[in-house]
């Protein structure tokens, strides 16, 4: 089997990516984990749990009651910004996050979406 350059720099690219968005996942969770308290969250079944689409709302606050500083909503925008690269087109059909701050800085919502195909 002959493999051309450009199928090569294709598999390194795809390879970096993934260890890439292994890693955010990791340091998002640990951010979430040891930073936040989930304050609520609210998981919808819009057709059906046996259809396979959700969306879920999840709120989060910080420990400490301090205001999200801008480098923590950065990388859990980032994150998602990744996500739905990494994603391409169906991107929704494997779960999609999308990250907004509160107007008054003190919480974090994060909303996942994900559609079934069918």
């Amino acid at each position: 089997m002959k493999i051309t350059k450009s199928r090569v720099r294709e598999l390194i690219k795809e390879a970096v990516l993934k260890e890439s968005m292994q890693a955010m996942r990791q340091k998002r969770g640990d951010l979430l984990n040891t930073q936040y308290e989930e304050v609520s969250s609210d998981t919808r079944y819009p057709y059906g749990v046996a259809r396979g689409d959700v969306r879920r709302t999840t709120v989060y606050k910080r420990k400490d009651g301090r205001p999200v500083p801008d480098e923590d909503l950065q990388m859990l925008k980032d994150h998602d910004k990744q996500e739905r690269i990494e994603g391409g087109m169906m991107a929704a059909l494997s779960g999609i996050n999308t990250t907004t701050l509160s107007d008054d800085g003190l919480t974090l919502t994060i909303d996942y979406y994900r559609h079934t195909s069918g």
